[in-house]
């Protein structure tokens, strides 16, 4: 039996498993943001000198699987920081976005009010062009269209696709991804589909691009197999496979499940798991040795009509910005991330953090963190 090589990236710290067959070994490295595939290399290094091999190469060479879950795309959507997405939806549904319970949480979270249209049937088409051209001057970056009953009939979302990609063609510069609701999401719930694409359309950027490299690079260092992406739902696949969007709270998810394995294990029927990073704080469900269900479910409080494991996440981790207004404390939701993280690291960060909290009150040992002294 080769190498099994299984890498989480985190807002803060990238970790990593490595088995042989017969022993493992762990490995903690910085994240870098501006490149997660560096962190990502700096771990399969460290995995490597932890079984005495010289290089990432040869760590690859005698490996049968690479797989890779995250936090990333969970991270951009607390964080709020992905680019402007522009939402055609059926008229009569521009605040409820199908939920039937008022404005849907989505809004002010993922994409603005104010780029958000609503299409009359039949299409008018030079209405159409007229409200994208607006939505495009005000910077949105995404659009994404999903209509009612879109998926029974996806035929009208594939006519407005239609209309904005002959106005704009793929080799006009500045062209932006058009997204369909009934392709991102087969769900046959409006609502459902309608926040899944939005969700996918707000992530797409920071994971495709480090989901593809990370890939390319993976075989120019000899890994000629396929690096499997956690997903979601607990599973993997390859990533010509996966959208975005799957990849939310991978990390805690497979988290849950190993959690699920122990709880089994020591006939622990009912348990609460809790995963605090640099980002984010998530809290999950073990029953009887199974992560637990739920149903309806959401994703950082958008709503999703689907059954998923019972995870809940907040914008709460170590390096959550504290801020003073008007004598009342804040937390977040942004955070200093691995660099220049805290004001602690020293690395540049100036904005006090949940981690500076902790250290100030003695609940941080400054001489053993990250794996102890040499960590």
């Amino acid at each position: 039996m080769g190498f099994t090589v299984d890498i989480d990236t985190g807002g803060t710290f990238t970790d990593g498993l490595f088995g042989d067959g017969t022993s493992s070994r762990r490995a903690k490295v910085d994240t870098t943001p501006h490149d997660l595939t560096i962190s990502l290399f700096n771990c399969l290094y460290a995995g490597a000198v932890a079984f005495g091999l010289a290089n990432v190469k040869d760590l690859l060479r005698g490996c049968d699987i690479v797989r890779w879950t995250n936090t990333i795309a969970t991270n951009v959507v607390a964080e709020r920081k992905g680019p402007r997405v522009g939402l055609f939806v059926t008229q009569g549904h521009e605040r409820s976005l199908y939920s039937g319970n008022g404005e849907s949480p989505a809004i002010g979270h993922v994409v603005g009010a104010e780029n958000i249209v609503g299409v009359s049937q039949p299409v008018d088409v030079e209405d159409l062009l007229v409200r994208l051209k607006s939505l495009l001057d005000q910077g949105v970056r995404r659009i994404c269209i999903s209509l009612k009953d879109g998926l029974e009939n996806s035929a009208d979302e594939a006519a407005v696709k239609r209309v904005f990609e002959d106005q704009y063609p793929d080799h006009y510069l500045g062209t932006i991804p058009l997204l369909m609701g009934s392709d991102i999401s087969k769900h046959p719930d409006d609502m459902t589909r309608t926040h899944m694409a939005l969700l996918n359309a707000y992530v797409h950027g920071p994971m495709a691009q480090a989901m593809f490299k990370a890939e390319d690079d993976l075989r120019h260092e000899g890994f000629i197999k396929p690096l499997l992406v956690g997903h979601i739902n607990g599973g993997v696949t390859r990533v010509a496979k996966t959208k975005p969007v799957d990849t939310i709270e991978s990390g805690p998810i497979f988290g849950i499940h190993a959690a699920a394995y122990f709880a089994e294990k020591y006939g622990l029927p009912r348990v609460v798991t809790l995963d605090v990073g640099g980002t984010t704080a998530k809290v999950g469900l073990v029953q009887d040795g199974r992560p637990a269900l739920t149903r309806p479910a959401d994703v950082l409080g958008i709503p999703l009509n689907q059954p998923m494991l019972s995870l809940k996440s907040i914008s709460l981790g170590g390096g959550t910005v504290a801020r003073v207004a008007g004598g009342d404390l804040t937390l977040g939701p942004d955070s200093m991330g691995a660099y220049p993280g805290p004001a602690c690291y020293d690395l540049g960060g100036t904005e006090a953090t949940v981690t500076d909290a902790y250290l100030v009150s003695g609940f941080l040992d400054p001489d053993y963190f990250a794996g102890g002294p040499n960590g």
